[in-house]
């Protein structure tokens, strides 16, 4: 259930946990070696997110970004969702420069990615493979061995276990209740497209696009999305007055 009484306004929570983001150390690594790694991390993991960091990712979209960006970020939306494979790819990665093209905004779990302590990482992907065991189109890669803190330092488990407490003390704190803190069903902590199409389309939509993760015809899947976004097209148009509303 909610707790509607907000401790603090939507601002202080994202400059608060902007505090917690200019906590973790720097990287290097990723963007010198992007050229030969593809950035393979974000063609097949599809990152989630606290609600509080999807609000800051969508002010940037709805502030910032074009209407022609936006329509392409709803349409991946949509086609990552509706998807059974159990390999999306991040709705936000660039196949031409292989680059994020939220970077400035990602959230604490791509900024953890690259530096999470080795045995933490690999106790989730051992988790995900059991989880998976029976799908041959399920990929977990180890840990990319090319990014690194800047300053050569370590971080810890409990390094993680601070950030991600300290965040969902923020979560909390704009009225998302504790036991909804997680990646279940109605739970807050969800994927880019999850977060998107639940902020902005109707029940009614939703409700089609249920009906369209069904379909097992490819071809009929990918013209029955270009009708819905022709339909969508004008509504889009109208997102950037909706800047801070909650679903």
């Amino acid at each position: 259930m909610k707790n509607f009484s907000r401790k603090v306004s939507r601002k202080e929570a994202i400059r608060r946990l902007r505090r917690i983001y200019d906590d973790i150390p720097s990287t290097k690594g990723c963007e010198e070696n992007i050229t030969s790694c593809k950035a393979w991390c974000c063609q097949i993991q599809n990152p989630q997110l606290l609600y509080i960091e999807f609000i800051i990712l969508w002010n940037y979209l709805i502030n910032e970004c074009s209407y022609k960006f936006i329509e392409e970020v709803i349409e991946k939306s949509v086609r990552n969702y509706i998807s059974n494979k159990p390999i999306k790819g991040c709705i936000f990665w660039d196949n031409e420069t292989c680059f994020c093209k939220i970077h400035k905004h990602r959230p604490l779990a791509c900024r953890l990615y690259g530096i999470t302590p080795h045995e933490e990482f690999e106790k989730r992907r051992a988790i995900l493979t059991e989880q998976y065991k029976s799908n041959s189109d399920a990929i977990f890669k180890p840990q990319c061995p090319l990014v690194s803190i800047e300053n050569g330092a370590k971080i810890t488990e409990q390094d993680t276990n601070k950030w991600w407490n300290q965040s969902c003390n923020i979560e909390e704190s704009i009225g998302v209740s504790r036991n909804e803190i997680n990646d279940e069903i109605g739970g807050s902590y969800r994927t880019y497209h999850d977060h998107i199409l639940l902020y902005i389309m109707p029940n009614s939509i939703m409700d089609e696009l249920q009906k369209l993760r069904l379909m097992e015809n490819d071809i009929e899947k990918d013209l029955a999305v270009k009708i819905l976004m022709d339909r969508l097209h004008n509504n889009i148009i109208t997102l950037r007055q909706k800047k801070n509303g909650s679903r």
